[in-house]
């Protein structure tokens, strides 16, 4: 977090050339992402980004309203921040169904909870303060696994 403000700290990559059209190339273009974030700053920014890049998304502000869009619109990925308001980050991890849910990318304050994230059902952890590249990389990544695991289920 920014010293005072209360504003979650991210940092932008530096632009370089093909960057976004090499997360294109890996067919994840049409792939659907919920933001869940308190803070509208973060909500926008990685909205933006997440954009550029090549995603649907959509964000909530607290874990209720991200409880409803996940039964509703079913995206393919959740980025969930843990400290939000009305059900926060642990009780929206507890309520997904455990076969069915999409993978979730925990954004934590700090590191000591991404082994209880990752036990509660988180597909992966990211720390705060991260920068877009790291978030954009593990997001490739649930990707690539979610589709694996869907491919090896098919062929049982």
């Amino acid at each position: 977090m920014a010293e005072g403000c209360g504003v979650a700290r991210i940092t932008a990559p530096a632009r370089r050339p093909g960057t976004h059209s090499k997360i294109m190339a890996y067919g994840i273009g049409a792939k659907s992402v919920l933001v869940v974030d308190h803070e509208s700053e973060v909500r926008i920014l990685l909205r933006r980004v997440l954009e550029n890049a090549g995603y649907a998304v959509d964000a909530a502000e607290d874990g209720a309203q991200a409880l409803r869009k996940i039964e509703l619109q079913r995206p393919d990925l959740v980025i969930l921040d843990l400290r939000i308001p009305a059900i926060d980050g642990w009780g929206v991890l507890e309520r997904l169904p455990r076969m069915s849910q999409p993978p979730v990318v925990v954004v934590l304050a700090s590191f000591p909870d991404d082994w209880r994230a990752m036990r509660a059902g988180a597909w992966d952890c990211v720390a705060k303060p991260f920068h877009i590249d790291e978030l954009l990389a593990t997001c490739v990544r649930a990707f690539a696994a979610a589709g694996a695991i869907g491919r090896a289920a098919s062929l049982v």
